[in-house]
């Protein structure tokens, strides 16, 4: 699995639609949809304990079986749905999905609308007026309007964060820079003290993709969808501890541009420590430890003249 800067990413993104001519409005689609399922799934977890088992025409596996000719042998067989997006009990699930000015927050609006037909209770609140929106994000911006999407403007509406009962990220991308600020630093703050789960768009706002750095404020995902290729910062302290589960989620954004447009760097897997290196992996390893957490090592290699066998060691 490719990991890459923002810069990579940019570049990647770039290259798939102007060179490939994949449009940007499908790759936003997709990736509105992989943030949907991934909220449904979340959905789907939490409920695990409190619903019983499906009766009537859908079965355990999530299919909705044939009721006609083809429940009988050579008659046809099973009408198999796309339960991705289906909650089969919605209940009363609210969801914010909190919106900023660029492409995250167009992929958040797109999400919206695959979680209201997903028959989720859906509340859009932007941290600008939606009139800032641009390009593909003011499109998907005007399709949530259409369709009666109920919308809040921070600043201008009462925002009650205990309506809710989860939270989609989609303020800040991987073009932020520093700290948030305004209207998008008080709703990051105000998601955090919720106490309601969070899913972060492609990274959590205030995280710096490259290098992890968290800023103050930085949304505290219980899942970040990470868009097309994973993001440095996510793989790195602090911002690791902040991003939750990662689920890495492709887009239509060819994998293998990755390495085109910058540095190849690969996460470091269990099966490349095993297989490649020869590292018992059931060694238990603090996740944020470092060259000096487990004592040291002295070489005694060579001689200076001959020094290259020592080096190689270090």
């Amino acid at each position: 699995m490719f990991i890459v800067t923002a810069e990579q990413m940019r570049a990647v993104d770039e290259h798939t639609i102007h060179k490939l001519g994949i449009p940007a409005a499908s790759l936003m689609e997709n990736a509105g949809r992989s943030i949907a399922e991934e909220v449904i799934r979340l959905c789907r977890e939490d409920d695990a304990n409190r619903r019983s088992e499906q009766h009537g025409c859908w079965n355990k596996n999530g299919k909705r079986a044939h009721t006609g000719p083809g429940d009988r042998p050579a008659h046809g067989g099973d009408i198999i749905a796309d339960t991705a997006l289906v909650m089969e009990q919605p209940g009363d699930q609210q969801w914010y999905m909190l919106i900023g000015k660029g492409n995250n927050g167009g992929d958040g609006l797109v999400a919206a609308r695959h979680l209201v037909e997903a028959g989720l209770g859906v509340t859009l609140v932007y941290a600008d007026a939606p009139d800032a929106l641009r390009g593909e994000a003011a499109v998907q911006r005007d399709a949530a309007a259409q369709l009666g999407i109920p919308a809040l403007v921070h600043g201008r509406e009462a925002v009650d964060f205990g309506r809710c009962t989860g939270i989609v990220d989609a303020l800040l991308g991987t073009g932020s820079r520093g700290a948030p600020r305004g209207s998008y630093a008080a709703l990051i703050e105000a998601a955090n003290d919720s106490g309601k789960p969070v899913v972060s768009a492609d990274v959590p706002s205030g995280l710096n993709a490259d290098t992890g750095e968290v800023y103050e404020p930085c949304i505290q995902a219980r899942v970040t969808v990470c868009l097309a290729l994973l993001k440095r910062g996510l793989v790195q302290y602090p911002g690791a501890s902040a991003a939750g589960r990662i689920v890495v989620r492709s887009i239509g954004i060819p994998a293998r541009l990755a390495p085109e447009h910058g540095p190849s760097v690969r996460l470091l897997t269990e099966e490349v420590l095993r297989s490649a290196l020869r590292v018992d992996t059931g060694r238990l390893r603090a996740p944020d430890g470092h060259k000096g957490t487990y004592g040291h090592v002295l070489l005694a290699a060579g001689s200076l003249p001959m020094s290259g066998a020592g080096l190689l060691s270090a």
